[in-house]
């Protein structure tokens, strides 16, 4: 039950995204995350038993160094940065959203990178 209800918590971009984001001082999607994973962990308690509980300490430090490295990139990064990265990760959760509805199936994982990349071109092209 641990094995699979971490990666279950940690996989999806939310966590990425919310656990960055949480650093930088806007707790708001890990939020909404933690109120799914909640609803998730029931059932997979009454189904898993106690290693559900246990799931909660490598989340912890997984989300906490998300957390972290993202308190520590928001007092290095310039605000033009963060907005480009919060946009990249709105067009990512987009994609998560329309997973979550069914109606189109996008790789949001495979989108990750955006959060590194669209920064940095950014900042080449000077925008």
């Amino acid at each position: 039950g641990l094995i699979t209800a971490f990666l279950t918590y940690c996989v999806g971009p939310m966590t990425v995204i919310g656990s960055l984001r949480d650093g930088m001082g806007d707790p708001s999607i890990l939020l909404a995350k933690s109120v799914m994973d909640g609803a998730v962990s029931v059932a997979y308690a009454a189904a898993m038993g106690m290693g559900v509980l246990f799931s909660a300490i490598p989340l912890l430090l997984f989300q906490g160094s998300l957390a972290t490295i993202g308190a520590l990139a928001g007092d290095v990064l310039p605000p033009r940065a963060i907005a480009d990265m919060t946009g990249a990760g709105g067009v990512l959760l987009l994609g998560l959203s329309l997973n979550l509805l069914k109606l189109k199936r996008v790789r949001v994982g495979n989108m990750l990178p955006a959060l590194l990349i669209v920064p940095l071109i950014s900042q080449l092209l000077g925008y």
